[in-house]
């Protein structure tokens, strides 16, 4: 009897913890997190910023990675898998790209979204300030080299310099360190339309690549220029050509949501059709 009881009320096993999800499933499950925030950030919804989604993506990557070494998949889905990571780092890259362009460019405010919802260079960040040997030595104000005022003049729409310094014969293909960025792709970049109007008119290199192959056209679809990405295209700029990743300007706007920029280039393209 007691030992019936015994065996009645004995406490039952504790159940076994589900299965863990595989690494490879996480991963791609993060990764979309990350296309979402991103496409959160490119259209430039409230509160929205590049960190989280590039976060998502590396985060998401190393998951799908580790899962490829340590988990049971085959050949064919381990090469899905690969394509998936290999695409989502290019987006990761192009988010790091965009956000150190705004931050330079837009004085500090990385959020994407459509035409104008970006702030005007009112002053020069610590980046830029760098880049153009604007910062501070010994409390002095570092020396500014021709080209360096050139890129600063294109950058904040100072026409009037821009104007001195080239009836003063300074090279419009000089190229800043850091980007290797002509004053042509400064200007796009900021939407200084006068500034790239007068370059362009000066004889500036329409279709002058950065170190990452980045055009004037290429700035300025990111940054949703549309009336400098306008002023490009009826000066001859090459809608084509691709940058580093393989995005010509048109890949850009439609990745960044550039509405206006879009529909500019879209036109260009069945014209030259």
């Amino acid at each position: 009897m007691w030992e019936a009881g015994r065996k009645l009320f004995s406490p039952r096993a504790a159940p076994a913890p589900p299965p863990a999800t595989p690494k490879t499933d996480r991963g791609v499950a993060t990764l979309s997190e990350a296309v979402e925030q991103g496409r959160r950030y490119t259209t430039g919804q409230l509160g929205a910023s590049a960190q989280e989604p590039i976060r998502l993506y590396e985060e998401g990557a190393d998951l799908v990675l580790e899962g490829i070494r340590s988990e049971p998949n085959s050949e064919a889905r381990k090469a899905e898998l690969r394509e998936l990571v290999a695409s989502c780092i290019t987006r990761a890259e192009a988010l790091k790209q965009a956000q150190r362009t705004a931050s330079a460019v837009c004085g500090g405010d990385d959020r994407g979204g459509p035409s104008g919802t970006r702030r005007p260079l009112s002053a020069p960040v610590p980046a830029l300030a760098a880049s153009f040997g604007m910062g501070k030595k010994n409390n002095k104000p570092a020396a500014v080299s021709v080209e360096q005022a050139l890129f600063k003049a294109a950058v904040q729409g100072d026409l009037a310099t821009l104007k001195r310094l080239v009836e003063e014969g300074v090279n419009l293909e000089a190229r800043d360190g850091p980007h290797g960025w002509t004053a042509l792709i400064w200007a796009a970049s900021g939407g200084k339309l006068g500034c790239l109007e007068l370059l362009i008119a000066k004889g500036a290199k329409l279709d002058a690549i950065s170190n990452d192959k980045w055009t004037a056209l290429h700035q300025a679809a990111l940054c949703g220029r549309a009336p400098c990405v306008e002023a490009l295209l009826k000066a001859g700029a090459d809608a084509r050509l691709k940058n580093k990743d393989g995005d010509t300007a048109l890949d850009v706007a439609q990745e960044w949501g550039k509405t206006q920029v879009i529909a500019l280039l879209e036109n260009a393209a069945a014209v030259a059709a």
